[in-house]
């Protein structure tokens, strides 16, 4: 009975290392996508880097777990680091380990603990992604992340009471820990725990800590983060106390020892289906907590980011997206919604649809950004103007084709400020645009005339 309660705790800390690895995961991978929406702004595309530098900074105040925002050359000179003001010479960025995996494989990148930077002063953690203008990398965004905030997102995905959990990364540093690390970061991790990263992506193994030894450790590798692993040690007592009190029954020899024995059993086996439930609803809240934060972070930054796909003819933004743009996203339960792209066009103002429609072709055909103003008349409300940037992604077999990435904001303070001064031309029309209102309008795709919709195309 002893030994099946061993077991009982060895899978429950299986269960609960598995939950914490994948919570890490999914956090690392959020930050991943705001940075590549981030990589498609339109002020790269000039560049317009005082435009980037208050993009930048506004999506750092909103994630306060970023160090800094780093802009290099494909050669690794930093040419904006949010540490420093534009007119300042910056120079080479810190870890080229990971720069040079962006540059050679055009994919985002998750690093590990890097050297001392020259302008953080810190050993930061970089998340890096690619800037592709023209099938040709222009730049490599970065986001530095402290080893504490490392440490501060072990904590909040819900490692049990009185485990010790280390996050390490592909070459075996230790990049966060839930105790003593100010000891620990930085450092080559244990060769048991190097050994086992070798042996298999996943298991447990016996190793000494600063918080003792023979410590039992269940470990999983965390998904596309270039191989960071997760580590969490449980004290030997936890285990090996149900052996010992065992022990102590068999000494008695008496038939009460042995009902007490199965009424411990049975308390034991309740009680940890008790703390399985609570951890359970504990990890919930912490992942519903986490998606409403993200939710609040882009609304902050006043920017909403989207994926139109015009093969399927969804579109799918953050909540902000969708309260700009005017679809319901009142159904959806996470940070992100989708609509039919009928519904969006159904808000458009009449005299700028097509304005929308054609630049979405451009830029599928051609490959240019996608840089278009109109605007959007939802019931009872005045139309308002909204701008929308963005351009297709970067093409690998893995993307699918007829994907749009973009970025919406409100214009519509600087449109009022605009006729305030008097009247003025729409924006995006020269005199030929104009002069071509005068000609019969090009039915609307989708309706009657039998034409697809761009959504669709």
């Amino acid at each position: 009975m002893a030994q099946q309660q061993r077991d009982l705790t060895q899978r429950a800390a299986v269960a609960s290392a598995t939950r914490v690895a994948e919570r890490v995961a999914s956090d690392i991978a959020a930050q991943v996508a705001v940075l590549q929406a981030e990589a498609a702004s339109a002020s790269l595309d000039r560049p317009d880097l005082a435009a980037f530098y208050s993009e930048a900074e506004r999506l750092r105040q909103a994630h306060p777990l970023w160090e800094t925002v780093e802009l290099s050359d494909p050669h690794g000179v930093q040419v904006v680091n949010l540490l420093r003001t534009l007119d300042k010479e910056l120079g080479p960025t810190a870890d080229r380990k990971s720069f040079d995996a962006v540059v050679s494989s055009m994919h985002p990148v998750v690093g590990g603990i890097g050297p001392v930077g020259s302008i953080s002063g810190k050993r930061l953690v970089a998340l890096r992604v690619p800037v592709v203008r023209d099938d040709t990398l222009r730049y490599v965004l970065s986001v530095g992340l402290a080893t504490k905030a490392v440490s501060s997102i072990l904590r909040d995905a819900g490692a049990p009471d009185g485990w010790v959990g280390t996050i390490v990364d592909a070459d075996g540093n230790t990049i966060a820990r839930t105790r003593a690390e100010e000891e620990e970061l930085g450092h080559p991790a244990n060769a048991a725990l190097q050994s086992a990263i070798r042996r298999a992506p996943q298991g447990f193994y016996t190793a000494s800590t600063l918080e003792g030894s023979n410590v039992e450790v269940v470990y999983r590798t965390l998904k596309d983060t270039g191989g960071w692993s997760v580590h969490f040690g449980l004290p030997a007592a936890t285990l090996n106390g149900p052996v010992s009190r065992s022990y102590l029954v068999l000494g008695g020899g008496s038939l009460v020892s042995i009902g007490l024995g199965l009424a411990l059993v049975g308390l034991v086996g309740r009680d940890m289906a008790q703390r399985r439930a609570g951890e359970q609803a504990r990890f919930s809240l912490a992942l519903r907590s986490s998606e409403e934060q993200g939710a609040v972070a882009v609304e902050a930054a006043e920017l909403g980011t989207l994926r139109w796909d015009t093969v399927t003819g969804r579109v799918t933004g953050s909540a902000r997206a969708a309260q700009l743009l005017g679809w319901d996203a009142s159904g959806s339960r996470g940070k992100e919604s989708a609509a039919d792209a009928e519904e969006i066009l159904d808000a458009i103002h009449a005299d700028d649809r097509e304005r929308l429609t054609d630049a979405l072709r451009r830029s599928l055909s051609v490959g240019t950004p996608l840089d278009v103003e109109f605007r959007i008349v939802t019931a009872g409300c005045d139309a308002r103007w909204i701008r929308m940037t963005g351009r297709m992604p970067h093409l690998h077999k893995e993307t699918p084709a007829g994907l749009i990435y973009g970025v919406v904001s409100d214009i519509e303070p600087r449109k009022r400020g605009g006729r305030a001064a008097g009247p003025a031309a729409p924006p995006g029309r020269g005199a030929g645009e104009r002069a071509a209102q005068d000609r019969p309008r090009t039915p609307r795709p989708g309706r009657a005339d039998g034409h697809r919709p761009v959504s669709r195309a």
